[in-house]
């Protein structure tokens, strides 16, 4: 569905008695409409309008998921993660190799540390970089 054209409330389209309330109601409610029809019309974006964190993180995992080292991410807030998304994986061992399902990621988080303990879907002892969004 597509958004029809907005028409700004305008005091002059109302009968005299009425345009000093019509004014005051309309610098308030058209700056507010404006701002939503400029955000569903395409202007949403996922950084500003839902609580998250994004962030890129390498990896090695073994045949299981597990991965190599203690991988971490710095969140931007304590608040707990519900779940993350894997967005993009880069083989940065050998690009010819590409993830073999969906990734998908288990993790432990202490505070604004979220720490991963296994991710599915990648080729043992390839070195990834795997970008996130993790949501709150």
């Amino acid at each position: 569905m597509k958004l029809g054209n907005y028409k700004r409330i305008i005091s002059n389209d109302y009968p005299q008695e009425h345009q000093q309330l019509i004014e005051q109601l309309g610098r308030q409610l058209n700056d507010g409409i404006e701002q939503l029809f400029s955000a569903v019309g395409g202007k949403l974006t996922f950084a500003d309008n839902i609580l998250s964190s994004s962030r890129e993180v390498e990896v090695t995992v073994n045949a299981t998921g597990k991965p190599l080292n203690r991988t971490s991410v710095s969140l931007d807030r304590a608040d707990v993660v519900n779940g993350c998304i894997v967005i993009s994986v880069v083989n940065k061992t050998n690009a010819t190799i590409y993830p073999t399902t969906s990734p998908f990621i288990s993790f432990t988080q202490n505070g604004t540390q979220l720490f991963i303990d296994n991710i599915t879907g990648l080729k043992e002892n390839n070195r990834y970089l795997v970008k996130l969004i993790c949501l709150n």
